[in-house]
């Protein structure tokens, strides 16, 4: 849970153009849990709000390996976030050590991002 820092982190894609989303594939690591959700939005500004012009159009869910994230939203928006908000723990032990240390990792290798552009085509 980012040790109280920060709510979470993301990642951003940028569409090239609004769109309107019918659902997202994102392959996590499957090593562990991580929670995520997914926004849509305008404005790629990265600040402390920039979460807050963002649309929730997909809940938050907890996943290992393919997820698909159902969107029924009909908001538009030129980015696509996927919002992090808690990561597998894992413990890395150095070869030869007795003992290892616990870190926190979230991996994302492929995003499949499924709907239509604002205007309404494929």
């Amino acid at each position: 849970k980012f040790a109280g820092l920060k709510p979470g982190t993301g990642l951003l894609i940028d569409m090239g153009t609004e769109v309107r989303l019918r659902d997202v594939e994102v392959l996590f690591s499957s090593k562990g849990q991580t929670t995520a959700s997914i926004y849509l939005g305008n404005n790629a500004a990265m600040s402390k709000t920039a979460l807050s012009n963002f649309t929730l159009v997909s809940p938050s869910a907890s996943a290992s390996g393919a997820h698909k994230f159902p969107v029924s939203s009909s908001a538009t928006g030129r980015y696509v976030l996927i919002w992090l908000t808690s990561l597998p723990q894992l413990t890395k032990k150095p070869q030869g050590a007795q003992s290892g240390h616990t870190y926190f990792e979230g991996k994302i290798y492929n995003v499949v991002v499924r709907g239509s552009d604002a205007s309404g085509s494929s």
